[in-house]
């Protein structure tokens, strides 16, 4: 194998660069252009084959277009391949290296980075030699790397040197190659699909080597023969982000959209870092190495990057390799710099890197923006800097890693190497030095958190003894949880008594009364400002800084760590001691550890801990602190959250919940943002290919990160999120499963310990710079937990008054008071016991009054906010999220705050409060089934515990009215409809990637949660049942929906289906349920089709679903697996000719509402008829009887849906005598109408 690396042996001074230069040159020999088309291209009989795919090219012309890095390779080896068959072509490329010898492909070499003339003259013969071509022609292009800046094609007046000046300030502003792309992509018409608009209608087949992180071929040379989706106005607003407000010399241009032009392009990614990184495992291994391929789309600052990275590799094992691929971005604010960005990774690892260590960044294309390719990082290139006085923080902060690899001779030269994937880095660890053994405890003082588990508490506390719990118990198990050591409670009570602070707190707290608020803010600032000021004493604060020091050996020089509090009565089942503490975040050096271990040992007397071990019992005496320091994860780059192994409100069991938020994860419970919000299904986890079940885009404005070039204990900044962050979900789907099955191991662990079912409440935590999750706290959920699931509780509230404010509804209950709007703590005197308190948000100081309120309303937070658990542990309704309470809602306002719905509301007045409580095990069994209609995804998890056989109508059209509110033909039209409705819609799919998957991927959430709440139980879902008049109130409706006279016997249910007009939005409906069948595995979902006139109808929407992944028994083929489909018997017909309905479903639901409206003529809308008859007429009870004895002789299913059994006694025992299978009934009706079918069956059976 010829050598990449020029001067290899003069690099190779020792074994250990060896092995890293022989794993660098198996992935450059991986990703070579021409070895790539010799391996997975051929032609034989009139075929070629590329790769698994045939294209037939007998009689057809052939022609080739190559851009970019790879384009003279390429040439070279498809003029080999093609022989006569190639008519002739053209090659666009950065270098002249490697184009000798071709005869029928013409050559062009233009410049990079930066565009020029040369450029737009070889663009200009690229499009018009792809302008001249037919539709039997066939172009294979090659596209690489470097295609952007070549392919500069601007509008008049816009120049090469514009472009040039742009891309260079772009570029030193931070932004990364996916945006400036985008930018690209506007000012250029041979970028953004215009080469496939050129050659139409020729076919074309791109070949694309990708060096873009993700292999997003959109992005990849600026995707010229890729549909793009974005627009100039994204372009504008990435400008505008990036503070570029002159753009008066940028000419912008629309993309091309006609999909006709793409119809005829096939896109194939043909190279990409994954062949690198796959060899260099390879050969990784070979040499002896355990092999981790940690990151194959690294993307952020260089030099953050490059630490982490170093930072991990201190972390592993000897003979680890660890290896990536991505793309990093170099802020060069006022300086130029000289060099690239993988020398600046290498100059910024210098510092930190160890003897049996080593790292090599390298471009792929073997031009890091100058002549080297990158740099070698170990203790060898650190010597030779010192051998010639050259300082690595001063180059680094320049940014000259070039000149500073030029003078000490470790940069890597390999010259253009004719392919481009991306940057790659190999990060090897030798034989490692002999740790620093720790032993269970430095002094007295002191244990390592390794050492520790549950049965620590009374000497570490809850929060640590569980971190240690999880580090012995789960992280063998693959979940990562950071380290560190812990100041003991015993050294707590040391500290006290050495500084006589143990007699001064007695005294102080002696008598006080809790409730006399004065007189607690002014004994707990005593107690605060005395345990400040003590001096640690000498023997503790050297114990705490020798534990450091063991911490900085392992983890590097000044590691930041986090210093949390944990009382010996906290974090336990009843009582959580939630935020009642304090943790200090981003803590580095010994003397601000021992001071941040001081100030969380004096938040044990702040204000609300001391009234919460009152109200508790516990005496202040008695519970003592002991103080956690761990390794930091760097979430202030990344971000945080919080995930319950269960669902808060209802107490579901069988979910995670999982919070999400970017930077310190302290915003969520402050309630300063909502954070995103995703669920997923604990049983389906390992057991189906999504078990997500939802996804739901929070409010991210803001978020905190450490404050820069502070010291001391307090050393955090909120910040405005950037636009890209709020519209974007924090956690990849992949993240949130791995995240939710940590959970539901650290839950089965927890479980089994306490030999009884423990969920847990936890903490998590994303490190920005490697991308890894942590845990980071975990505790035992302390409200669910202690629920009696035997006993069903029924709020009902009615006769309330105009509503006032809506928000998320906490605590599954109701109360009547009195308003008063609280701006602070301060105004706690203010405050009168029972009243409703209506706040911006609360945090632990706020404890105090929470407790005199009868609910609690807040404009900000979420779910799992301190207002939301606070108000569930002190068993109150409350609504947070309100959005604008504090400013609608008055001091002095009797209203009733509303929370056992899904949405939290809040009356004028008082409505009249009912509160009934069943015991399960009481309730009586019928042989009639009972189901229950559920209309809101939202409230199933809480009704899953009424005593029902399953859901027997979920209806779509609430999801996508309450979830969704767009109307389909609007998504599927998104490009056409007008600018206004499409702003609205692009506002709604915040999140998403395109509309239809926003419409698809919420209407399956919607379904799901239903799904899981009662699964293994049926739960039918019916289609889509809006009237035209309805579907109208959508967003875009009106362009699409008729005005009909009567909708309600016009354009709806079955008869939209197969219609035209309506067909594809069908299909996304088909789709949603086949994603909640197949993909998250919920198969006890069971569709239904509403008002189906006729036989033939119904074999058309049989025939479309069939083709769209759900299957009816009844047109299956051959072994095709099915699902069952029920039908609505709601009009004549479907009783008349049942028999026939019968051959093609499985069963059938009654809809006695209109079967009544369509029986007798009487119109379900209008007041005036209404009195006439209802369920209980003859005529309708004859077609329901009918219907009955023919569903059981078939033995279908049969039942009915709608109040008709609950709101007239005699036609639910009608009902019970005909023989019905099942009732499903709103949830206030189950339970009274399970007692009154009880009485039925036991006197007519009897």
């Amino acid at each position: 194998m010829v050598r990449r690396t020029r001067n290899f042996e003069a690099l190779a001074i020792n074994n250990f660069r060896r092995d890293a230069l022989a794993i660098a040159e198996a992935g450059y020999a991986a990703i070579d252009t021409g070895g790539a088309v010799r391996r997975k291209i051929s032609i034989a009989g009139g075929q070629l084959r590329i790769g698994d795919e045939a294209y037939s090219i007998a009689g057809r012309k052939i022609f080739f277009v190559g851009v970019g890095k790879c384009a003279f390779p390429a040439a070279e080896a498809i003029e080999k391949l093609f022989g006569d068959r190639l008519i002739g072509g053209i090659a666009l490329d950065v270098s002249a290296d490697e184009r000798s010898g071709l005869k029928k492909i013409e050559t062009y070499v233009g410049t990079h980075p930066l565009p020029s003339e040369t450029n737009v003259q070889a663009t200009r013969h690229i499009v018009g030699f792809l302008s001249g071509r037919h539709e039997d022609d066939l172009v294979i292009m090659l596209i690489s790397g470097g295609g952007s800046t070549l392919l500069c094609l601007p509008e008049t007046p816009m120049t090469c040197a514009d472009e040039g000046s742009l891309f260079k300030t772009l570029t030193a502003r931070g932004a990364p190659i996916q945006d400036i792309n985008v930018v690209r992509k506007h000012i250029s018409r041979a970028r953004g699909g215009w080469l496939a608009e050129a050659a139409y209608p020729a076919e074309i087949i791109s070949l694309i080597v990708s060096d873009v992180p993700g292999n997003d071929i959109e992005s990849i040379a600026s995707g010229p023969t890729v549909r793009d989706y974005s627009t100039v106005a994204d372009a504008r607003a990435i400008l505008a982000r990036y503070g570029i407000d002159s753009v008066s010399a940028v000419k912008f241009i629309e993309t091309p959209k006609d999909e006709k032009y793409f119809k005829r392009a096939t896109n194939i990614l043909f190279i990409s870092n994954q062949d690198a990184l796959s060899a260099m495992k390879d050969e990784a291994i070979r040499l002896g190495y355990a092999v981790t391929i940690a990151n194959d789309r690294f993307a952020g600052e260089a030099r953050d990057l490059s630490r982490a990275m170093v930072k991990k590799l201190h972390d592993s094992p000897a003979k680890t390799a660890l290896l990536y691929a991505g793309e990093s971005i170099v802020t060069l604010g006022a300086s130029e710099g000289h060099g690239g960005r993988n020398q600046e990774m290498a100059l910024a690892a210098l510092s930190d890197i160890r003897d049996d260590e080593l790292m090599l960044p390298f471009a792929s294309d073997g031009r890091d923006n100058t002549d080297h390719a990158g740099a070698i990082a170990d203790t060898a290139a650190r010597a030779h800097a010192v051998a010639q006085d050259l300082s690595i923080g001063e180059y680094l902060d320049s940014h000259r890693a070039y000149d500073f690899f030029s003078a000490t001779g470790d940069a890597l030269i390999t010259g253009y190497t004719g392919s481009n994937v991306s940057d790659l880095i190999i990060a090897l660890k030798n034989n490692s030095m002999p740790m620093q053994t720790r032993s269970k405890d430095i002094a007295k003082h002191i244990v390592w958190m390794r050492d520790i588990g549950m049965n620590d508490v009374a000497q570490v506390g809850g929060k640590n003894a569980s971190l240690g719990e999880l580090i012995r118990s789960v992280v063998p198990q693959g979940v990562r949880v950071p380290e560190g050591f812990c100041v003991t409670a015993d050294a707590y009570y040391y500290f006290l008594n050495q500084t006589s602070l143990d007699v001064f707190i007695a005294k102080t707290l002696d008598g006080l009364d809790t409730k006399n608020f004065n007189e607690l803010s002014r004994c707990g600032k005593l107690v605060r400002d005395a345990i400040r000021s003590a001096t640690l004493p000498a023997d503790l604060e050297e114990d705490i800084t020798e534990a450091y020091a063991l911490m900085e050996k392992e983890y590097g020089k000044n590691i930041d760590v986090a210093v949390r509090s944990s009382a010996t009565a906290e974090d336990l089942p009843g009582a959580s001691f939630a935020g009642e503490h304090e943790t200090y975040l981003g803590i580095r050096g010994a003397h601000d550890v021992s001071a941040a271990v001081v100030s969380a040992m004096a938040s044990l007397f702040t204000d609300r801990a001391i009234s919460y071990r009152a109200d508790k019992g516990f005496a202040h005496t008695k519970v003592a602190l002991s103080v956690g320091v761990q390794k930091m994860v760097r979430s202030d780059t990344g971000a945080s959250g919080v995930m319950f192994t269960v669902d808060t409100e209802s107490g579901f069991k069988d979910i995670v919940l999982i919070n999400a938020t970017w930077g310190l994860g302290e915003l969520i419970v402050q309630g300063h943002v909502t954070p995103d919000e995703y669920l997923v299904m604990k049983s389906k986890i390992g057991n189906a290919k999504s078990p997500i079940i939802g996804k739901t885009l929070g409010v991210k404005n803001k978020k905190m990160q450490y404050a820069r070039h502070k010291r001391g204990v307090i050393r955090t900044m909120t910040v405005k999120t950037s636009q890209k962050e709020q519209s974007s979900f924090v956690l990849n789907e992949k993240e949130i499963v791995e995240l939710a099955s940590w959970g539901a191991l650290i839950e089965k662990h927890y479980s089994e310990r306490a030999k009884t079912w423990t969920p847990m409440d936890m903490e998590w935590a994303k490190d920005g710079r490697t991308g890894e999750l942590h845990i980071v706290q975990a505790r035992p959920e302390t409200i669910q937990a202690r629920r009696d699931f035997s006993k069903l509780v029924e709020y009902k509230v009615s006769g309330q008054g105009k509503e006032l404010v809506r928000g998320i509804s906490v605590g599954s209950s109701a109360a009547v008071g009195v308003t008063h709007v609280i701006r602070s703590p301060r105004e706690i005197r203010k405050f009168n016991k029972g009243e409703i308190l209506v706040t911006e948000m609360t945090d632990p100081d706020w404890e105090p009054i929470m407790k005199m309120a009868s609910a609690i309303v807040t404009d900000r937070g979420g779910r799992t906010s301190h207002a939301a658990i606070v108000s569930r542990e002190l068993g109150l309704p409350a609504i947070v999220g309100a959005g604008n309470a504090t400013k609608v809602l008055k001091t002095g306002t009797l209203v009733t705050v509303d929370a056992t719905g899904s949405a939290g509301i809040i009356t004028v007045g008082k409505a009249k409060i009912s509160v009934r409580e069943h015991s399960i095990g009481a309730l009586p069994e019928t042989k009639t089934k009972i189901m229950v209609n559920i209309a809101s995804p939202d409230i199933a998890f809480e009704q899953s515990f009424m005593p029902v056989k399953g859901v027997g109508l979920a209806r779509e059209e609430f999801i996508i009215a309450s979830t969704i509110g767009i109307h389909p033909l609007a998504i599927l039209n998104y490009r056409k409809i007008s600018p206004k409705v499409r702003k609205a819609i692009a506002k709604k799919i915040s999140g998403w990637k395109n509309p239809i998957d926003f419409y698809v991927d919420n209407l399956a959430y919607g379904i799901a949660k239903i799904g899981a709440a009662f699964a293994p139980r049926p739960v039918i879902v019916r289609f889509s049942d809006f009237k035209t008049n309805e579907y109208a109130t959508l967003l875009g409706g009106e362009t699409y929906e008729p005005e009909e006279a009567n909708p309600m016997i016009g354009w709806r249910g079955a008869s939209r289906y197969y219609d035209p007009k309506f067909k594809d939005a069908f299909v996304l409906e088909c789709r949603a349920l086949v994603k909640v069948r197949e993909e998250m595995g919920l198969d006890n979902v069971i569709p239904m089709i509403p008002f189906c006139r006729t036989t033939k109808e119904a074999e058309q929407v049989l025939g479309i679903m069939a083709k769209n992944g759900l299957i009816a028994k009844s047109v299956a083929k051959n072994k095709e697996k099915t699902t069952l489909v029920y039908m609505m018997c709601e009009i004549p017909s479907n009783v008349l000719l049942a028999e026939e309905f019968l051959d093609l479903f499985d069963g059938m639901s009654i809809g006695s509402n209109d079967l009544t409206q369509l029986t007798l003529g009487l119109d379900r809308d209008s007041g005036i008829v209404t009195h006439i008859a209802n369920e209980n007429d003859e005529s309708v009870r004859a077609l329901i009887s009918q219907i009955i004895r023919k569903c059981n002789a078939r033995k279908k299913y049969l039942g009915i849906c709608g109040q008709g059994p609950s709101d007239l006694p005699d036609f639910a025992e009608f009902l019970v005598k005909e023989g019905i299978e099942s009732m499903s009934l709103n949830p206030d009706s189950v339970v009274k109408t399970l007692e009154h079918v009880a009485e039925i069956e036991e006197r007519l059976f009897r």
